[in-house]
């Protein structure tokens, strides 16, 4: 085999086994397809998360969003829902900002969390605050974007704060997964 001829065939190895999902470090993230919360109206939502070592990262991509009032924000939030402890994942962006003033408008984040923010129901303190994050059981690791009048990051801050959370009915929620 001449020499041109093995490194083409290399080149063509080396993509095949980069394109590769398993090989390519994709393996561990799961694939996210959010349904629309009560303030939803008809968004869309996608994004891809991991949870390992003790952190939560991913993204979330979404579209057709509701125009919101000046003070409110889409923010997203992981949580167990076995024993209610929740990371902050951070605020959605849409057009560079994270005000979403035009209708149907799209919305991004990259979101990378290493440690529980809050214990939900939201007065509570929860044994694991501040500490790392690790999957619960399957179906009982949640996203869920709220649309919140405030973001600091260590307490959620609904419209219209649920009565129970997690689970059950979320009054303020934009996009919801489950996984």
């Amino acid at each position: 085999m001449r020499t041109m001829d093995r490194v083409v065939s290399l080149l063509v190895f080396g993509l095949l086994i980069a394109g590769s999902p398993a090989l390519a470090g994709d393996k561990d993230k799961t694939n996210l397809k959010f349904t629309t919360g009560v303030l939803g109206g008809h968004a869309q939502g996608h994004g891809r998360v991991q949870i390992e070592n003790g952190a939560v990262s991913g993204k979330i991509l979404s579209k057709d969003l509701p125009a919101l009032p000046t003070g409110q924000f889409y923010v997203a939030w992981y949580t167990n829902t076995e024993n209610g402890n929740a990371a902050f994942l951070g605020a959605l962006v849409s057009h560079d900002s994270i005000l979403f003033t035009e209708e149907e408008s799209e919305g991004a984040l990259r979101f990378s969390a290493g440690a529980y923010t809050v214990h939900l129901p939201f007065a509570e303190t929860g044994s694991l605050v501040d500490q790392p994050i690790y999957p619960a059981s399957p179906g009982h690791n949640q996203i869920v974007v709220l649309v919140e009048r405030l973001i600091n990051g260590r307490t959620p801050a609904p419209i219209n704060p649920p009565a129970s959370f997690p689970p059950g009915p979320v009054e303020s929620a934009a996009l919801v997964v489950n996984f």
